[in-house]
This record gives C-alpha cells, structure tokens and sequence, in this order.
C-alpha cells in the first residue's frame, strides 16, 4: 500500500496517524511520502515516533518552480517505511546496488543536450 501526499488532499493529521497505528497493528507493509522541505520552509508535520516508521530523508533535486523564480531552492522529501516493511527489506539481499556519492550535487541537465552515447537528439 503506498499512501502519496496526504497533507494535500486535506486528511486531518491524527485521524491519519490513527489509521497508521490501526495499518501497524495489522502488520501491513507501506511506505509513505508525507512530509518535505524546500530550501529553508518545512511542509507538513513529521510523523510522530510512536508509530516506528523508519523515516529516510531523500534530496529529490532542484525545485522547478524555484528555478522559474529565478531561485536554487532543494527539495527534500520524507519517505516513512511501515515497520512490516523495514524489517523485510533487512532481511532482503540486495544485489547489483550503486552507491551515489551525496556531497556531489546533482548535474541538472539541459534541453537539446546529447546525454550518453545512445542518445538520439542532436543538435
């Protein structure tokens, strides 16, 4: 089950935590995106810890909107992981796994720009 923004569809936040604990309680796998922050303004409110997410923060990159404003704003997103789900994906052998160096900041890449050997726009 994956819930997707539910600050955005105007879910009151302790019905949602509720719900969360009734989901746990069943052992049910989810991860949720909920919670964020853009440049220095959070959004959301974090989850609280009595639920035992296992919560990761991810750096989703430029903001696009700060860009057309003229601003370099990031966006990091809060990802919550069920306590279901943590624990199979402990248990879960992951192979072939690339590890990306986060102190290098992400090329954002331009339009019309030939991106790879097997890129088929050229200018």
């Amino acid at each position: 089950m994956i819930l997707k923004d539910a600050i955005a569809t105007g879910i009151d936040f302790n019905d949602f935590v509720l719900a969360l604990e009734k989901l746990n309680e069943k052992g049910t796998v989810f991860a949720i995106s909920y919670d964020g922050k853009l440049g220095d303004k959070a959004f959301g409110q974090i989850l609280p810890r009595c639920l035992n997410l296992e919560r990761i923060e991810i750096e989703v990159g430029r903001s696009s909107q700060s860009t057309l404003l003229g601003k370099e704003e990031t966006t990091i997103e809060s990802l919550y992981l069920s306590p279901s789900l943590s624990r199979s994906l402990t248990t879960t052998q992951i192979s072939n796994f690339t590890c990306i160096d986060i102190d290098k900041k992400p090329k954002q890449l331009t339009l019309w720009e030939k991106h790879g050997e097997f890129a088929a726009v050229t200018r």
